[in-house]
């Protein structure tokens, strides 16, 4: 039978007084459940990345899948965004940085050919702000003053760019988290609704069904 690659799997352990046994069985379980489910764990593909915040560190013996040693590194991409073992968001946010940089290029090309002003916009939605915005909620909220104005400069020169305004980074996180709030608060009150019907039904069921026990009680004592 044919296996399936395990694609953005993610094992979390925890080493707690230099034990490594639980963390050891959190990686035998992985390879055992990626053996039984018939799929394949590329040990090539697979990174380990160590979060220790100890002023004392420890040297830490590799893992092995399948015989194969795991590279032990210092920044893991997951899910488009990367984190680093000190939980900074500098390697992401220069990554990001970056790549908007470079689709400026391609802003700075469509205004030399006299492009609309709509259509400037609509290119530093599609591909700038996208990318500026990808995951915001994940990192914004903890990255440093100096981080936040590699964004800022970015977005000033799109806006010198087209000469238009554009929503801040910070308006647009907090956009996001307001929209997230609102859909936990509507998805919570319908939960609570749907409860609230469920026990209502089934209480009124209850009480027809105890008043039909009651007359029936009452015809058969009568008779």
């Amino acid at each position: 039978m044919p296996s399936t690659s395990s694609d953005d799997t993610t094992s979390v352990g925890q080493i707690s007084n230099n034990d490594k046994s639980k963390y050891g069985r959190e990686i035998e379980g992985l390879v055992t459940g990626c053996n039984e489910n018939n799929l394949s764990l590329n040990a090539g593909k697979t990174k380990e990345m160590i979060i220790d915040f100890r002023k004392r560190r420890g040297e830490r013996s590799p893992i092995y899948i399948n015989g194969d040693d795991v590279e032990r590194v210092s920044c893991i991409k997951f899910l488009g965004v990367r984190i680093t073992n000190h939980l900074s968001w500098t390697s992401h946010i220069d990554v990001t940085v970056k790549k908007t940089q470079q689709r400026l290029f391609f802003l700075r090309r469509l205004r030399k050919f006299v492009m609309s002003v709509r259509l400037l916009t609509n290119f530093y939605r599609c591909t700038i702000e996208t990318k500026l915005s990808e995951c915001i909620m994940a990192w914004y909220g903890n990255c440093s003053a100096q981080d936040c104005k590699k964004l800022q400069k970015v977005e000033c020169a799109a806006q010198t760019i087209t000469e238009a305004n554009f929503p801040s980074t910070d308006s647009i996180y907090m956009a996001c988290c307001c929209r997230k709030a609102a859909n936990i608060i509507k998805t919570h009150c319908t939960l609570v609704m749907t409860t609230y019907n469920l026990f209502h039904q089934t209480a009124g069921m209850e009480v027809e069904h105890t008043s039909q026990q009651v007359g029936e009680q009452l015809l058969s004592s009568h008779y």
